[in-house]
């Protein structure tokens, strides 16, 4: 499991930089909880979300990177209320792990290959049904002279595993398919059809601004464009 002193230690230290002072200063003025946003509480509470979540296997490393880069999630924008993801949420992909699973898919067309196309990507990046049905594809494209701080790591089967402390409760019956219990490797292979290796890179991004992120719509450049 990642050390989550030294993930706090190492976000503190870079979200200390100037650079980031008017993210925190935005957030301050318009966040849901302005008085209690700082480098100091983010960094301390994103180190303990992902050792709780055992969302991401060792090594795990906090770096900056620069601005000009794109990267991608895939959501469903169903409704907060309900759990599900939606087109701010913390975890990324790189565009090369998208056009390479997308490369992948070129036997296929039409929604045949965009179905395959997220079955592929729920099994890279271990994502339940239940929490993120993903139906449409984020980008977030940092300008160049930005830069934006990641949590870069392999993904966790047992992120999955619904009887973890700390699990979120499902909001949906229970489905041996759509909304199974995750309980063992059997119940992970069975019932979500994933294996239980490192899962691709991804990357944890706790602060960023919003204007960098658009739904990518269907069309020839899709998922890419």
């Amino acid at each position: 499991m990642p050390d989550p002193h030294r993930i706090e230690g190492e976000l503190l230290q870079l979200y200390s930089k100037p650079q980031y002072s008017s993210r925190f200063d935005h957030e301050k003025r318009f966040g849901s909880d302005p008085r209690r946003f700082t480098p100091q509480s983010l960094a301390k509470r994103t180190a303990e979300k992902l050792f709780s979540d055992r969302s991401l296997l060792d090594p795990v490393y906090v770096e900056e990177l620069r601005g000009g880069v794109t990267l991608y999630r895939a959501y469903d924008g169903i409704s907060f209320k309900q759990g599900t993801a939606m087109t701010l949420g913390s975890y990324w992909s790189s565009s090369t792990l998208v056009k390479r699973i997308w490369d992948a898919t070129e036997k296929w067309s039409g929604k045949v290959r965009e179905e395959v196309f997220m079955d592929f990507m729920r099994s890279a990046s271990f994502i339940h049904p239940a929490q993120n049905q993903m139906l449409h594809i984020a980008r977030m494209h940092v300008p160049a002279g930005n830069w934006v701080v990641v949590i870069r790591g392999r993904g966790n089967w047992k992120a999955l595993r619904t009887d973890r402390p700390g699990a979120r409760k499902a909001t949906k019956p229970l489905h041996p398919f759509e909304n199974p219990e995750v309980r063992s490797v059997d119940d992970l292979i069975y019932s979500l059809h994933m294996m239980p290796i490192p899962g691709e890179e991804q990357f944890n991004i706790p602060l960023f601004n919003d204007n960098w992120v658009d739904k990518i719509e269907r069309g020839p450049g899709w998922p890419l464009a």
